[in-house]
């Protein structure tokens, strides 16, 4: 019981970081400082390392991720998301890709965002501090490589979740 309790504030200042954190950027997106690089294109944020591949169009749970991940995390910014998706491509095709080994997929989406994870901890802290509705799917290896044939069609989301 007192674990449970401790999870759940745990769990809480998380939530409160996060609203903390989402109210100063969109304090800085109605008004932006001179410093500032953002514009009025949507950006994309690759993400691919060791144990998570994914994009974001938001940029704050990009840096969430980045921050809270127990594994370093790097993302690629991308003006469309044809250009960010050819860049998982070519990460899932080189040796380093952690695609090829007999490891479980976990698959989130959020109707705004798709990733895929390949460390448990790392989806456990993606679920504790998103804002939206999420769904997790495990995946086995066989459906892993469906879904490199599904991301070349540039159609992740659609084809995972339908």
């Amino acid at each position: 019981m007192e674990s449970q309790r401790k999870v759940s504030e745990e769990l809480n200042a998380l939530r409160l970081e996060y609203v903390k954190l989402e109210k100063s950027i969109k304090v800085e997106e109605e008004h932006p400082t001179n410093d500032s690089s953002s514009s009025t294109e949507k950006e994309f944020y690759a993400i691919a390392d060791g144990d998570h591949i994914g994009i974001s169009c938001n940029k704050f749970e990009a840096e969430m991720l980045m921050k809270l991940s127990i594994s370093k995390v790097k993302y690629q910014v991308f003006d469309s998301y044809e250009k960010a998706m050819n860049y998982i491509i070519a990460y899932e095709e080189s040796p380093e890709s952690p695609m090829a080994k007999d490891r479980p997929l976990y698959v989130t989406n959020d109707g705004y965002n798709s990733s895929i994870f390949l460390n448990w901890e790392d989806i456990r802290t993606w679920f504790k501090t998103t804002a939206y509705p999420s769904y997790r799917r495990v995946m086995t290896k066989k459906e892993g490589e469906k879904w490199i044939r599904f991301t070349r069609d540039l159609k992740l989301s659609k084809m995972i979740f339908s």
